[in-house]
């Protein structure tokens, strides 16, 4: 599972958590950060490109538990 904090990045559609090196779309999620403020989304960290995402990409979003 993929936590930063009191956040979890999960599947937008199933609220299932994201698991670290999950791969999803031919890409592996390695990590990220949670949103900053209300209007940000986040952001996911791809191990493929080395690049960040944001969450939508690959329908994931981090919710505040």
């Amino acid at each position: 599972m993929i936590t930063v904090d009191n956040w979890v990045l999960v599947h937008a559609d199933t609220g299932v958590p994201v698991e670290l090196n999950e791969k999803i779309e031919d890409c592996h999620i390695w990590g990220g950060r949670p949103p900053h403020k209300p209007s940000s989304t986040g952001r996911v960290w791809v191990e493929e490109y080395s690049q960040e995402y944001f969450p939508t990409v690959f329908k994931l979003k981090w919710i505040n538990v």
